[in-house]
């Protein structure tokens, strides 16, 4: 048999061949669809550990406003691509990481969840937000979760869009970067409430200076937020250091006298005392 008769019964094989199997699996195809070690129910996904501040179930509602909490296949090419679009919808996740399918059937989501840093004080409650000023569902916090957070005052906008969104407003931005510095040593500090300027010091209206207010009434200026150009002011972490270091040598910022830490090596400067302002509640919707 010549050289080029064996290559064309060859090819005839394997081209039998592969028709057979694709007649087989289109006869089968359903059935192993439906098999137990491919099929992935809910209880088959496998999410980052949720953080503490995070009480949502947020597997549910995602797989359930995506259509994606019926039985699925993990032999479904588009399944991981689909899970990977629907979970950054959701308010409390920052990105996600990877998706990954197992056999038998698991599917395994890394995300980073977003974390709140300060509860936005506006006239009839409190709005949840984190390091990038986005609405968080303030729904999540009780009243004594919610106190345990920079408290951010002086802002009379409100959210610009639904939860999961940026607020919109500069000072929220720069407020809650400051926030987030601030949060490890907030109750230790014995802070209340970060305020904004009533007015911007660019000509564009994005950057703020802020003060920071004790419990006990007392006014610190803390000036540019993190973030921003110190322009010549010490940079955020000198300005912390600094205030801790008070705190320790005076028992408290109450008693360590007028503060301003815009200004290198000079820490004295005209303070006020604040009027303590009514408590707001948390706003139980987050909108």
């Amino acid at each position: 048999m010549s050289t080029r008769r064996r290559i064309q019964l060859a090819v005839l094989t394997l081209a039998a061949f592969g028709l057979c199997w694709a007649v087989a699996w289109y006869v089968v195809r359903d059935r192993v669809h439906q098999s137990d070690e491919y099929l992935l129910t809910a209880d088959r996904v496998d999410l980052t550990p949720l953080p503490p501040w995070i009480h949502s179930d947020i597997k549910t509602e995602v797989l359930g406003s995506a259509s994606l909490d019926g039985p699925l296949s993990i032999l479904d090419p588009q399944l991981t691509q689909r899970l990977h679009d629907a979970f950054p919808l959701h308010p409390w996740v920052e990105q996600v990481i990877k998706v990954s399918k197992q056999y038998p059937a698991r599917v395994k989501v890394e995300l980073v969840y977003r974390r709140p840093v300060c509860m936005v004080e506006v006239p009839g409650g409190l709005f949840a937000v984190d390091a990038a000023s986005v609405l968080l569902p303030s729904g999540d916090f009780s009243p004594n979760e919610a106190s345990r957070y920079p408290r951010l005052a002086g802002v009379t906008t409100i959210p610009l869009g639904q939860v999961g969104t940026p607020w919109g407003d500069p000072r929220v931005a720069g407020g809650s970067q400051l926030a987030a510095l601030l949060l490890e040593g907030w109750n230790q500090l014995r802070l209340a409430r970060i305020v904004p300027s009533p007015h911007p010091l660019d000509e564009a209206g994005e950057v703020f200076s802020y003060e920071l207010q004790t419990l006990q009434g007392t006014t610190i200026i803390w000036g540019r937020p993190p973030g921003v150009s110190p322009n010549g002011e010490p940079t955020p972490d000198a300005k912390l250091a600094q205030l801790k270091q008070l705190a320790v040598q005076h028992g408290s910022l109450d008693s360590a006298g007028p503060v301003d830490l815009r200004s290198p090596g000079t820490w004295r400067s005209a303070v006020r005392t604040a009027t303590k302002p009514e408590e707001p509640k948390v706003n139980p919707e987050g909108k």
